[in-house]
C-alpha cells in the first residue's frame, strides 16, 4: 500500500476534521432551529354540526404561549382526509390559574398604617375583581409556617375574604411557600402563575432549598412573578423569574406605596392577555349527521416544530325549517304557481322534492331549488302539496299546505243564455276569471269577429237582425298577459220577425213555392236519413225499448282508438272509460280514468256526467261535471275526442 507524503496526509486529516465540524454544527443549528411545540385542544363545540369550533392552546418547550399563528400553520384531518377552508382566529378567553403567595412575617406589619400587608391586600383585592369569571385564584400565606388560606376557586368573593383575613406573624419560610404554590397549581390545566410578595429572604426555616424549589417550578412549567423590596434576595428572585418565564419586580424603598403594588398587578394583568391566548379553529365536518362520535386531528407547524392532538365531536342532527312564504294554506290560486321554499338549515341545501297528493312532481339537486307549476295541467280542486328538503349533512325537513287550484283563465257568457231565442237588440256579456291581467276579450259570431274589448265590463250590443233567422253560435275568447287563452261558446236562435206589405206577399209566394219544392226535398231527405239510420242501427246492439222516446243521436270519434267510428246514444245510459270491458266507449290514454264519464238521457236531453271529480271530462275544452249536450259539442277525455251529433 502506498502512503501519502506527510504534508498531504496532514492536510487531508485537517479537511476531514473541518468537514465533520461543519456537519456537526449544521446538525446542531437545525436541531436548535426546530422549536418544541405543545398543542392542547381545550374545548370542542359541536352544537351547530356540521360546523365545528375547536379551541386550542399552543405553548413552547418552556410552557409559554406561542402567538401570531395563522390558518397556514394549522390543518385538520378527519376520516384520513384534510379539511379545507379552515377559519383560524386568535382569541383571548382562556382561564388562568393564579396563586397569590404573600409574606406575612412580622416585618410586613411594621411601620405606619396602612402597613405593607394592608396595601398588598388592598391592591390584591382590586386585582381579583379585574379577573375573568372562570379564572381560579388561591391564597397562600407564609411566615415560619406555610398556610393555604384559600384553595383555587373562581368565587372571587371568597378569595377577597381570604386576603382580608391575613395578619402578620413570625419569620418567613419562603422556599416552602413557593413549593406549596407549585404543588397547588401543578394539577390544574391551562396557564398557571405564582405572584409572590416578600420583603426579605428565606429565614432558614424552610424544609426545601431554593434550588429544589426552582427545579420543581421549572419542571411543572409554572410561571413565577416575584415582587421584592427591603431585604429581599434580588438575585434569587431574578433567577426564579428568568428560569420560569416569569418577571421580577424590585420595588424601591423599605415601604412601597399603594401605587407601586397596583403597578405590579397591572403589569401582571397585561401579561395575562398573552397567557389567555387560544386559537379558535372553525371547520365544516364531512361526516353525516348520524349522532355518532367521530375523531379529528388538529396539526400545527411553526418554525420547523410540529405538534398534533386528537379531538372528538358528536355528529349531531339538527332541525331544518321549511316554509313557502309566497303561498298560504287554503289559498285559491292558478296560472304559473312558483314553489320557492325558504329554508333554515345548518348546512347548504342539497335536495328538494315537491309532491302533490303524495305523488312526486319534481326532485331538484341543484340550484335553483324551486319549481313552477302550471295549473292548466292540473284538475281543478283542492290539492295537498308537500315540500321536503335535505341539507348536505343529511338533515331533513318538510312543509305541507293545501291549495285550491283553479284553471289559469276562464270565461263564461252570462247573457244571453245558452239556447235563447233572440229577435231584439241584445247585450252579450261575459264574466272573466284569471290570475294575470286580461289583455283582450273577443266576441265571435259563427267564426267571424263581432267586437274586441280590452277593459271591463266585457260586453257588447248585438242586433240579431243583421244575420239570417235560425241557429247561430256565439263564442267569447279571452287572453291574458301570461299567454293563456280560454273560450266559451253558446248556441242561440235568431227568430223570424213579423213583416208587412210587400214582404208578406213575397213570403206567401215563397211559401207557395215551398209547398211544391219542400215536400219533394223532404221526401228525398227522409230517404237519405232512413239509409243513414239503418247503417247506424246495424252497428248498434239492440237495447230494450224504454218508455221515453230517445232521439237519434250518436258520438262520432275524431281522435282515439277508432277515429271515424260512430257510437249511437240509443240506450238510456252510455258509459265512457279506459277499461274496455266495463265501458260502452273505450277511451285511449293514461289521462283517461277507468270509469271516466256517463251520458244519460233525461227529459229529452243527453247529459254528460263526470265520474271522477279530480279528472273531469272536457266539453268544448271546459271542465264539465254535469252538462247538457248540444249538437256539435266536442267531448275530450284522455287522448280521445268525440263530437256529439243529434238529428
Amino acid at each position: 500500500m502506498r502512503h501519502l507524503p506527510f504534508p498531504y496526509s496532514r492536510t487531508l486529516k485537517i479537511m476531514i476534521i473541518v468537514v465533520a465540524l461543519v456537519v456537526i454544527t449544521a446538525a446542531i443549528s437545525i436541531a436548535y432551529a426546530q422549536i418544541q411545540l405543545n398543542l392542547t385542544i381545550d374545548e370542542v363545540f359541536d352544537e351547530d354540526f356540521p360546523h365545528i369550533n375547536a379551541y386550542v392552546s399552543l405553548t413552547d418547550g418552556q410552557g409559554y404561549p406561542v402567538s401570531g399563528l395563522q390558518a397556514d400553520n394549522f390543518s385538520v384531518v378527519e376520516g384520513g382526509k384534510e379539511i379545507s377552508g379552515l377559519d383560524v382566529t386568535p382569541v383571548y378567553q382562556k382561564p388562568v390559574s393564579i396563586a397569590l403567595v404573600i409574606d406575612v412575617s412580622r416585618s410586613m406589619g411594621y411601620g405606619p398604617t396602612p402597613t405593607s400587608l394592608d396595601l398588598i391586600v388592598q391592591a390584591g383585592t382590586e386585582f381579583v375583581d379585574s379577573l375573568a369569571p372562570d379564572d381560579l385564584v388561591s391564597v397562600i400565606a407564609f411566615s415560619d409556617q406555610v398556610s393555604v388560606v384559600q384553595q383555587p376557586t373562581s368565587d372571587k368573593a371568597t378569595v377577597k375574604e381570604a386576603l382580608n383575613s391575613l395578619v402578620p406573624m413570625e419569620n418567613a419560610a419562603l422556599n416552602d411557600a413557593i413549593l406549596e404554590a407549585v404543588n397547588t397549581l401543578k394539577n390544574l390545566t391551562g396557564q398557571r402563575l405564582v405572584i409572590l410578595f416578600t420583603d426579605g429572604p428565606d429565614s432558614g426555616l424552610s424544609t426545601y432549598s431554593f434550588e429544589q424549589v426552582l427545579d420543581e417550578a421549572v419542571r411543572q412549567k409554572i410561571h413565577i412573578y416575584p415582587v421584592g423590596w427591603r431585604s429581599a434576595n434580588r438575585a434569587d428572585l431574578e433567577k426564579l423569574a428568568s428560569l420560569t418565564n416569569g418577571a421580577v419586580y424590585s420595588l424601591p424603598g423599605d415601604l412601597p406605596d399603594l401605587d407601586a403594588y397596583r403597578t405590579v398587578f397591572n403589569t401582571v394583568q397585561n401579561n395575562l392577555l398573552v397567557m389567555r391566548e387560544q386559537y379558535s379553529i372553525k371547520f365544516a365536518s364531512t361526516f353525516p349527521a348520524d349522532r355518532s362520535e367521530y375523531n379529528f386531528v388538529v396539526k400545527v407547524n411553526h418554525l420547523g416544530g410540529n405538534a398534533e392532538q386528537v379531538g372528538r365531536f358528536v355528529a349531531r342532527s339538527s332541525d331544518v325549517f321549511v316554509s313557502l312564504p309566497e303561498l298560504s294554506d287554503g289559498q285559491v290560486i292558478g296560472g304559473k304557481i312558483r314553489f320557492a321554499p325558504q329554508v333554515q338549515a345548518a348546512s347548504p341545501l342539497a335536495e328538494m322534492d315537491l309532491a302533490m297528493d303524495g305523488q312526486i312532481l319534481t326532485s331538484r339537486i341543484t340550484q335553483p331549488f324551486e319549481y313552477i307549476l302550471d295549473s292548466a295541467n292540473i284538475a281543478p280542486g283542492e290539492h295537498k302539496f308537500t315540500v321536503t328538503v335535505r341539507d348536505t349533512a343529511g338533515n331533513s325537513g318538510e312543509y305541507s299546505l293545501s291549495l285550491k287550484i283553479e284553471p289559469p283563465l276562464t270565461i263564461q257568457i252570462v247573457s244571453p243564455m245558452n239556447g235563447a231565442s233572440l229577435s231584439e237588440e241584445t247585450q252579450i256579456s261575459a264574466e272573466v276569471r284569471g290570475f294575470s291581467p286580461i289583455t283582450r276579450v273577443e266576441f265571435v259570431l259563427d267564426g267571424s269577429l263581432l267586437e274586441a274589448v280590452d277593459a271591463p265590463p266585457y260586453e257588447m250590443l248585438w242586433n240579431p237582425a243583421t244575420v239570417p233567422a235560425g241557429g247561430h253560435k256565439i263564442l267569447a275568447r279571452v287572453y291574458d298577459t301570461s299567454g293563456y287563452e280560454a273560450t266559451h261558446e253558446i248556441n242561440v236562435t235568431v227568430a223570424l220577425k213579423e213583416q208587412s206589405g210587400m214582404l208578406w206577399i213575397i213570403a206567401l209566394a215563397a211559401l207557395a213555392t215551398a209547398g211544391i219544392i219542400i215536400p219533394l226535398a223532404s221526401r228525398n231527405r227522409r230517404r237519405r236519413s232512413r239509409a243513414k239510420l239503418d247503417s247506424i242501427e246495424q252497428e248498434t246492439p239492440s237495447v230494450p225499448a224504454t218508455p221515453e222516446a230517445i232521439p237519434t243521436a250518436y258520438l262520432s270519434e275524431i281522435e282515439g282508438n277508432s277515429p271515424g267510428e260512430n257510437w249511437p246514444l240509443s240506450a238510456p245510459e252510455t258509459r265512457l272509460g279506459r277499461k274496455r270491458d266495463e265501458n260502452d266507449i273505450h277511451l285511449k290514454g293514461l289521462g283517461a280514468s277507468r270509469h271516466h264519464a256517463l251520458i244519460k238521457f233525461e227529459d229529452g236531453k243527453h247529459i254528460i256526467v263526470s265520474l271522477n271529480p279530480e279528472n273531469p271530462v272536457l266539453v268544448n275544452d271546459q271542465s264539465a261535471m254535469e252538462q247538457v249536450l248540444i249538437n256539435g259539442d266536442i267531448i275530450r277525455a284522455g287522448e280521445t275526442a268525440l263530437i256529439y251529433k243529434m238529428h
